[in-house]
């Protein structure tokens, strides 16, 4: 086993041992809910468990990875990655501090697209195809999770209008449930 190799199976098994004292927390709190059949704890575990997948996933690809990358390289294979302005960092540090701020007074439904396509920005993807896909792959995802599977509060804000425009999101997603 190559160093590379060990140290990816390191990092999974850290995220194993991570995952796994979560999991045995989850038990603090498992409570039967009588509108959710997973119960109080039923959320969390599959937050988890798409950890784990996640984890295992990325150890699959590095190994896979390392084993294509045993061909001898060429110089054009190398491309030299690019270093990122000082406002670049800043603003990849200070966007989502905003984008918090802002979710208590605007609401999860209204800042979120906004907030993911200023980010996407900061990263300099440009392409309006790709904005506006992983936009919206990300919205609806975390929409049909956290509102119609898992039943989750996510804050509505707090400003009069953003209040009324988010629980009418909410009423749209829900509705047929």
């Amino acid at each position: 086993m190559t160093r590379a190799t060990q140290k990816l199976v390191l990092e999974w098994l850290f995220w194993c041992v991570l995952i796994s004292i979560m999991w045995m927390q989850t038990g603090a709190f498992s409570e039967d809910i009588a509108e959710y059949k997973f119960g109080a704890s039923g959320w969390p575990k599959m937050v988890l468990l798409g950890l784990l997948v996640g984890a295992t996933g990325q150890l699959v690809l590095g190994v896979l990875g390392l084993k294509s990358a045993d061909v001898e390289p060429t110089k054009t294979d190398h491309v030299p990655s690019r270093k990122i302005s000082r406002k670049q960092q800043i603003a990849i540090f200070v966007l989502p501090l905003v984008y918090l701020w802002l979710m208590h007074r605007m609401g999860f439904f209204v800042i979120t697209p906004v907030f993911i396509v200023a980010y996407l920005w900061t990263l300099e993807v440009r392409d309006w195809r790709y904005l506006t896909g992983v936009t919206a792959f990300i919205y609806l995802f975390v929409m049909a999770i956290f509102v119609r599977f898992f039943y989750v509060a996510l804050p509505v804000g707090a400003w009069p209008s953003f209040y009324d425009i988010n629980n009418a999101i909410i009423t749209i997603v829900r509705w047929g449930v």
